[in-house]
């Protein structure tokens, strides 16, 4: 059981073969006791996890906090299941056949808690890119501005499906203000480089030529008309 839950996630794991390797005859069943005491750790662990996860990230989205919330019903449902097989065990074929379905909702437990935490840590990452955006647009970084864009353009991306929620949408907003406004400040340094009233150096032109392009063919033909 050290690495059951490990082994329950692979592609090739057989339930059916894990539970006959464990209890291959009646007599086996002696140690069944030992054995669901040892899922149950198992499943209070992850149920611990999901708790501590939903308190340290309030920011979750809806859709996520109703993933963890199912996550942590179907473990609460394994132990109360695994309790029923073990009072109702009349043959070894019942027992094997309804362990096999207890496991399955254990690993979409498991799979549910995983999603939930890799979406709250892209969440957290498309949070800080946009604090060194508007950093970085002040002290015209413009190449580390281009590549900041192109990695939000694919935090939202991946965030689209979500993009009804409040949280998602207060960043979009404040990603097309930023924008806004450095179009507007990249448009006034063309202007002085090209009348030579800017200390700006030949590379930050070049770099601010670099962020013209990721802004979009649009922009870069305004520019150009400049």
């Amino acid at each position: 059981m050290e690495n059951f839950l490990q082994e329950s996630t692979t592609d090739d794991f057989d339930p059916i073969r894990y539970i006959n390797d464990n209890f291959p005859d009646e007599a086996s069943l002696a140690g069944l006791d030992t054995h669901i005491q040892q899922l149950e750790d198992d499943l209070n662990g992850i149920n611990n996890d999901i708790v501590q996860s939903i308190q340290e990230h309030a920011l979750l989205n809806t859709d996520i906090r109703k993933q963890l919330d199912v996550a942590r019903k179907n473990a609460k449902n394994i132990i109360q299941d695994v309790d029923a097989i073990k009072s109702k065990a009349q043959s070894s074929e019942t027992l094997v056949t309804e362990m096999c379905q207890d496991i399955k909702s254990l690993d979409i437990a498991k799979k549910n808690l995983v999603f939930s935490i890799n979406t709250h840590k892209k969440y957290i990452l498309m949070a800080n890119a946009m604090d060194k955006l508007r950093e970085f647009c002040e002290v015209r970084e413009y190449r580390e501005v281009a590549n900041l864009i192109s990695a939000i353009d694919e935090f939202f991306t991946y965030f689209k499906q979500y993009d009804h929620i409040a949280q998602i949408q207060s960043i979009i907003k404040e990603k097309e203000t930023i924008v806004s406004e450095l179009k507007c400040q990249i448009r006034e340094d063309f202007i002085a480089w090209g009348q030579l009233a800017t200390t700006f150096t030949k590379s930050t032109m070049q770099d601010a030529c670099i962020l013209v392009e990721t802004l979009g063919l649009p922009f870069r033909d305004e520019i150009i008309q400049l």
